[in-house]
């Protein structure tokens, strides 16, 4: 492991072990979006985007699109693309202004294609 970087305890380093190492409180780059190093999460309004469901419906997303090719795993459509998660709910039906936030949030940070299996509800 990277001296300086903080094992969330999995023995991979992830975007959740620089989460951990290098989130310090503060908004440096004033962007309303406090330590967003790995992506957000409008539903908790953190930056951990983790997808904490039993099922990993988000995660099985992501590999399907931005899965690395040799691996170990499944490689996605677009191996090699840039990633950036965005949360916006606990499961796969969301508030549709949650949605629509995330939305803004990956545009606002150039993001060109969005990837969602989601259903939005709005009362």
């Amino acid at each position: 492991m990277y001296p300086s970087v903080v094992d969330d305890g999995n023995g991979i380093l992830d975007p959740r072990d620089l989460i951990l190492s290098f989130s310090d409180g503060i908004d440096d780059d004033a962007n309303g979006y406090v330590d967003d190093i790995c992506g957000w999460d409008v539903h908790e309004r953190d930056n951990d985007p983790f997808d904490d469901v039993d099922y990993g419906h988000g995660t099985g997303q992501a590999k399907g699109v931005a899965g690395e090719v040799n691996n170990g795993g499944s490689f996605g459509l677009a191996p090699n693309a840039m990633f950036v998660p965005v949360k916006v709910g606990d499961s796969f039906v969301a508030d549709v202004n949650e949605f629509a936030a995330g939305v803004a949030y990956a545009v606002d940070r150039g993001v060109t294609i969005v990837n969602e299996a989601l259903g939005a509800l709005n009362n």
